[in-house]
């Protein structure tokens, strides 16, 4: 029997945050990307629409790496070598070496059968003041501020996991998000 994932399911729910981002990468190619001479403007529109996509198909990427770069670290301690990734990369590790005690899971499959779904998490810890947890990397840009909070992807997404290990922990996990 297929399950679908956790990931699956909340693709459907709007992102705002996402959308509005990719909005933005749609005027910015617009208003930057030069229009050829004697050009159809649904061409140009179909060039704009590529271009706004290079933008998102790099973000994605990073996304990887620095989402395979946590994994590698959790394994067997190993730093990036690329500069871009490591910048990004040292505040994770910072928050993780100072708080993981132990790691039980690195991208391991869990299946919820009462609830219909599985998925793969990123990894299940015992958090220093906290006890297990399930982490789940994601990157974004988000504005530092104090009333800034979790996106709520971030948050169903983490409440999804955890219920996946609910059972299969005892004590069950807590549901916490943090950001690093």
């Amino acid at each position: 029997m297929a399950l679908p994932s956790v990931t699956n399911i909340l693709g459907v729910i709007s992102k705002p945050g996402l959308e509005a981002w990719k909005i933005e990468q749609g005027i910015l190619a617009a208003l930057t990307l030069p229009q050829k001479k004697d050009e159809k403007l649904e061409d140009f529109a179909r060039r704009v629409v590529d271009d706004m996509g290079e933008e998102v198909d790099k973000a994605a990427d990073f996304g990887t790496a620095i989402h395979d770069a946590c994994e590698v670290y959790t394994v067997n301690k190993e730093k990036p070598t690329d500069p871009k990734l490591l910048a990004h990369f040292e505040a994770w590790q910072a928050w993780f070496d100072e708080n993981v005690e132990r790691v039980d899971g690195v991208e391991q499959v869990y299946v919820n059968l009462e609830y219909g779904y599985a998925g793969r998490i990123d990894m299940l810890a015992k958090l220093k003041d906290i006890g297990w947890s399930v982490v789940d990397y994601k990157t974004q840009k988000i504005k530092r501020s104090p009333k800034a909070s979790p996106s709520l992807l971030f948050m169903r997404h983490g409440h999804c996991s955890w219920r996946l290990t609910k059972k299969l922990c005892s004590p069950p996990l807590p549901r916490t998000s943090q950001r690093w």
